[in-house]
């Protein structure tokens, strides 16, 4: 012998329960959001060159170029221009201005990312104009750091 029980459900009941069900399914979805990079901060090494054309030949390909990849690269926050050497006592003033002018304005001009950092080791006696450029925009003059 079999025992059939039968069920009576009311319809004002079944959908608050489907609902709740419901909701519970879709707020469990999360979005995913893209995976983003950590701000990234790039010191490029400016060598002391002798004479100052072949500096700005070697520096002109090779710092261009590779700045223009770092440029292009969202996640790159900042680009610090780094003096390093040991050749920056036997510029003469003319070729400080040059260094400025010709090589290092038009740099800092092309992005709001690079800026500068370090020390330059100019013998004394560099024009006023140039000196205060140079540290207006990062660098310091003839400060040793450690």
């Amino acid at each position: 012998m079999r025992i059939k029980t039968n069920n009576q459900y009311k319809l004002s009941h079944i959908l608050p329960i489907l609902g709740l069900a419901g909701a519970s399914v879709v707020s469990s979805c999360e979005k995913i959001e893209p995976i983003e990079r950590p701000k990234t901060v790039i010191e490029y090494k400016l060598q002391s060159g002798y004479p100052l054309d072949a500096m700005w030949e070697w520096n002109q390909i090779y710092t261009f170029s590779g700045l223009e990849t770092y440029l292009a690269q969202d996640y790159i926050d900042t680009i610090y221009i780094v003096p390093t050497g040991t050749l920056w006592p036997t510029y003469s003033k003319q070729t400080i201005s040059d260094l400025r002018n010709q090589y290092l304005e038009p740099l800092l001009n092309k992005s709001q990312k690079i800026r500068g950092r370090g020390d330059f080791d100019f013998k004394s006696g560099i024009n006023e104009s140039d000196s205060l450029w140079f540290i207006k925009n990062g660098w310091t003059i003839n400060q040793q750091q450690h």
